[in-house]
């Protein structure tokens, strides 16, 4: 902390404020005076003791003694003041699932040089070396952390706010081919559209024609924000609930990058081509978001249930670029836009806005060490029914004629997020 002073300044508040309501409650009732004459403390003689209604000296009944209730709060600090300082807050440490993409579509092939088209889906010699299946499957880290501040003594309205992540993923694939005769072709397949059949491009690396390489790239990243006004609505040793309204702040990217190098043999002749295909989403959701949080408590152990509702829009993007470099003796190298599944119908960034629902639910289990400390183990569920993402974007239909493909599908789907969390919470 970069001054000391603060914290110090506001310990000796709270402390002060604390030991003020503990001698408040405890002063003795103040005395009024009256018509009545008080008897007096210095006359030496015992005040006279009030008499009986006639025939309730021998009468005796028994006196019943009303059971316990259940003992919600933990004994040490059951009948403990509230503290005046109404912070509170948390910090947890996620292991959540994303919701896999639409499987990628088959993109990279090995192929047998004997096939024509070498390498395209559904010919003999073909094997798929990418594409086909989901990615995504393995768990994020990421943290959340929440801060509020009760108003007032009887902490009936307070402020919030909040801040979770998962960490920024990268996955990676890559392939090369040497061009040794016997040797199959490494391919990029699409489907030709003006012949309506399955094809590939000039090859990545062909046996006695040209080496080369492919490399994909694809990133995942989430997080967000949100700001609550708190309204208690019970608050006692058992039980505690409170409403919450206020906005929030979702922002899922992901992006799907594709590049070859192709070197035609001999290497000498210095002839070489580079094509480079990127294609990123960015969703963003805005919205105003009510909910519930509830506290039921049992001794040491406490049960935490929490459920909110945001409605709003998302701001969907679509971003698209493609590169192809060829590079010989005589013109040099030459740079020109558009790559395999990038073109002039699709390149640039495209946005809509689309209304989207997001609800979210959380079940945890605590133990409560102290008054102002618990530690939390939960489930966490997190749904967003629009979004776009980057292998719904993939058009790998390609025509050549007519250059109407590949082009802008933008199509869209639902996304959620669920794990487990682990995590500290504060009262002070």
């Amino acid at each position: 902390m970069k001054n000391p002073w603060i914290g110090t300044i506001v310990l000796a508040f709270c402390l002060a404020a604390n030991s003020f309501a503990q001698d408040a409650e405890n002063a003795p009732p103040e005395v009024k005076q009256g018509t009545e004459a008080l008897p007096s403390l210095h006359d030496g003689k015992e005040p006279a003791a009030p008499s009986q209604p006639p025939g309730t000296q021998d009468d005796k009944k028994d006196v019943v003694i009303p059971e316990a209730g259940p003992v919600c709060a933990a004994d040490e600090w059951n009948n403990q003041p509230r503290m005046l300082c109404g912070f509170y807050g948390s910090a947890e440490y996620l292991l959540w699932w994303m919701k896999k993409g639409t499987p990628l579509p088959p993109l990279v092939t090995l192929g047998d040089p004997k096939d024509t088209p070498t390498g395209a889906l559904g010919q003999p010699g073909t094997t798929v070396l990418f594409g086909g299946d989901r990615f995504g499957s393995d768990p994020f880290s990421g943290g959340r952390f929440l801060l509020g501040y009760w108003f007032g003594q009887e902490h009936a309205w307070g402020l919030e706010v909040g801040f979770f992540f998962l960490q920024q993923r990268r996955s990676f694939f890559s392939a090369s081919g040497t061009g040794d005769p016997g040797t199959d072709s490494l391919n990029v397949v699409f489907f030709n559209g003006d012949g309506k059949f399955e094809d590939s491009f000039p090859q990545v690396a062909l046996a006695g024609t040209a080496e080369g390489g492919v490399a994909i790239r694809l990133t995942q990243r989430l997080w967000g924000t949100e700001a609550n006004l708190r309204r208690a609505a019970v608050d006692n040793e058992c039980f505690r609930l409170s409403w919450l309204v206020g906005f929030r702040v979702i922002d899922l990217e992901e992006s799907f990058d594709l590049g070859t190098t192709t070197a035609f043999l001999p290497t000498s002749l210095g002839i070489a081509t580079a094509l480079n295909d990127s294609i990123a989403t960015r969703n963003r959701f805005y919205g105003a978001q009510i909910g519930a949080d509830a506290d039921i408590f049992r001794g040491n152990f406490r049960l935490n249930l929490n459920a909110k509702l945001a409605l709003g829009g998302t701001a969907e993007q679509v971003n698209i670029s493609g590169t192809t470099v060829s590079v010989d003796p005589i013109m040099g190298m030459v740079v020109a836009p558009g790559g395999y599944f990038s073109g002039p119908n699709n390149i640039g960034t495209h946005s809509r806005s689309e209304f989207a629902v997001v609800p979210e639910v959380g079940v945890n289990l605590g133990y409560q060490f102290s008054q102002s400390v618990s530690a939390m183990i939960g489930y966490n569920f997190l749904f967003i029914s629009d979004v776009v993402r980057p292998s719904d974007q993939i058009d790998r239909t390609v025509t050549f004629q007519s250059n109407d493909h590949p082009g802008v599908l933008f199509q869209r789907t639902d996304f959620w997020a669920q794990g487990i969390t682990f995590g500290l919470q504060f009262r002070y």
